[in-house]
């Protein structure tokens, strides 16, 4: 086959179809690192952030404003919401002010023959999940 048909419908350059002949190995694609428009500022956000971790993207990008050309909106919500996970925990705990099983406002009623079961309970405990 023609390296002239092997670069139109792998869609290369010829050059590139003849470099690739004359290796025993294709050529790995390689592009170069481009900059990140957010990166001369990066260590100021995180410190914005440490500071106030309430702070929002939309507020990072107003105080960006005076220091540097406008970041895009997207770029600068990407790289917080990308901060907050790294800085998250996925271990949460829960301040109960009263025992599991009872409401606030409606504690069970103690009666001698033991709690008294509410109507909204009994259809629940029946096995009925509609109640």
């Amino acid at each position: 086959m023609p390296k002239t048909e092997i670069a139109r419908r792998l869609q290369l350059d010829v050059k590139t179809v003849r470099q690739a002949i004359g290796r025993p190995t294709p050529p790995a694609r390689v592009s170069p690192p481009r900059p990140r428009s957010l990166n001369p500022w990066r260590d100021q956000i995180e410190r914005w952030l440490r500071a106030e971790p309430r702070l929002t993207a939309k507020r990072i990008r107003r105080l960006l404003l005076p220091m540097a050309e406008p970041a895009p909106a997207r770029t600068v919500r990407r790289y917080v919401a990308v901060l907050r996970a790294a800085g998250s925990s996925k271990e949460a705990f829960v301040h109960r002010s009263v025992q599991p099983g009872t409401t606030m406002g409606q504690p069970d009623v103690e009666q001698p023959g033991g709690p008294v079961r509410r109507e909204a309970d009994a259809g629940r405990l029946d096995g009925d999940p509609d109640g």
